[in-house]
């Protein structure tokens, strides 16, 4: 009876795994040192978390221009790897761009 109400766990990620995977993305560029400004600083929680970033948040956290470079190239590939993570908003305004001419 309970499993007809709890959450499927493909939806609940446990934290510290959050945590992980946004160190294994951020490995990918070498950008793993500014784990913790991304988390505290800026609140990101999730990987998909890291396409909300902009490249003002970057600079701010004193990233070189190819470190930004290198940092939208995995967030934009995580995205695109996990759409179904990605928060509603961004898929609505994906959605608005495809329907105009």
């Amino acid at each position: 009876a309970t499993s007809a109400t709890s959450t499927p766990e493909a939806e609940v990620q446990d934290p510290e795994e959050d945590v992980e995977l946004l160190r294994k993305v951020l490995a990918r560029a070498r950008l793993e040192s500014y784990l913790e400004k991304l988390t505290k600083d800026l609140g990101v929680e999730t990987a998909s978390d890291l396409r909300l970033v902009t490249d003002e948040d970057l600079q701010g956290m004193g990233m070189t221009v190819i470190q930004r470079r290198k940092f939208r190239e995995v967030a934009t590939a995580h995205s695109d790897q996990h759409p179904a993570s990605a928060p509603a908003t961004a898929a609505a305004g994906t959605a608005d761009l495809k329907a105009k001419p």
